[in-house]
Parts: C-alpha cells; sequence; structure tokens
C-alpha cells in the first residue's frame, strides 16, 4: 500500500491509483464526502527498479530465515557437544573437516551488592571504586591479603561458555 502525504494532511488515503511514474502524482483523494483533486508525495519511492515496501517485505523474510538458520546451528551445536562429550573428546577430525570444542567462563559481578558488602566491611568508596566498582583495586586487595576472596566471589556470577569451531580442510 502506497503512503501518500500532502503538506496540507500529512497521511491520505488514496481513491484513484497513481500513476506508474511514483514521484509527483496528481491523486483523486478524499476526507470528506467530496472529493478533491491534489498534487501528492508518494513515499513509497523506487530503489532501482524496487519498491520500498518490497525491500521491506525481502529483509522480513531474511530476517525469518537467519533466524531459524541460527536456531538450528544452535541444536546442531548442541549434538555435537553431546556426542564428543559421549566420545570422551573435545576434537574431531574427518578428511574434509575438523571440529574443536572448547569452553571458557564469563564471570559477572553483582558489582552493587558487592560495593555494598565492601564498604560495610570498612573499606572507603576511593580504595575500591571509581565514580563505580573497581575490580581491578579489588584483587590487589585480595592480592595484599587485606580482603578475603570468599567476599568478592559470592558476589559472583560464572556462567560456562562452550565454542565450536568448524574449519574447512
Amino acid at each position: 500500500m502506497l503512503i501518500l502525504q500532502t503538506k496540507k494532511y500529512p497521511s491520505v488515503e488514496p481513491i484513484g491509483v497513481p500513476e506508474k511514474n511514483y514521484t509527483q502524482n496528481l491523486v483523486i483523494i478524499s476526507l470528506t464526502e467530496t472529493p478533491y483533486l491534489y498534487k501528492v508525495k508518494v513515499v513509497n519511492l523506487p530503489y532501482r527498479g524496487i519498491m520500498l515496501s518490497d525491500l521491506i517485505i525481502e529483509y522480513n523474510r531474511v530476517q525469518q530465515e537467519i533466524k531459524a538458520l541460527e536456531k538450528a546451528k544452535k541444536q546442531l551445536k548442541s549434538q555435537i557437544d553431546l556426542t564428543l562429550s559421549s566420545m570422551g573428546e573435545s576434537h574431531y577430525e574427518n578428511t574434509h573437516y575438523s571440529a574443536v570444542m572448547s569452553s571458557h567462563q564469563r564471570i559477572k559481578y553483582d558489582t552493587e551488592g558487592l560495593l555494598g558488602e565492601l564498604l560495610n566491611r570498612g573499606f572507603s568508596q576511593g580504595e575500591i571504586a571509581t565514580p563505580k566498582l573497581d575490580l581491578k583495586k579489588i584483587e590487589v586487595l585480595v592480592a595484599q591479603g587485606y580482603l578475603d576472596p570468599s567476599v568478592v566471589t559470592d558476589f559472583a556470577h560464572v556462567k560456562d561458555i562452550k565454542t565450536l569451531t568448524v574449519k574447512e580442510k
């Protein structure tokens, strides 16, 4: 559907259909019972012969395809991980491909909770934080023995991340 704009009325419904030239058109529109002839600007302009609405429809179709492919990729990764784990392996190779399943941990801290806990334990704001919590300063306090590491780990959320790398030989 074309969206038509005039200076007086920002959006109007066409009664007549614009000509094939999609730049400036004379279109009959009706804002009341009496039809009027207006020169309108058609917002749905062509881009190299393709209408904007067609580009948006195609974009949405591709976006949905990507979502479906990402879901299938995630399921395949999970199946490969289970298979490699059951074999007690993290690496697989055949004549065409090699696959390596690696894992690492992602740590996220509850910085507000940790900041409150450290302030309650008598540490000053300058010792442990800049405008927000400074984890490097806290690491130094732990390394120097001023702070028990278990206090920090109580506020750490550790997430295991598995990465599958498949390469063609």
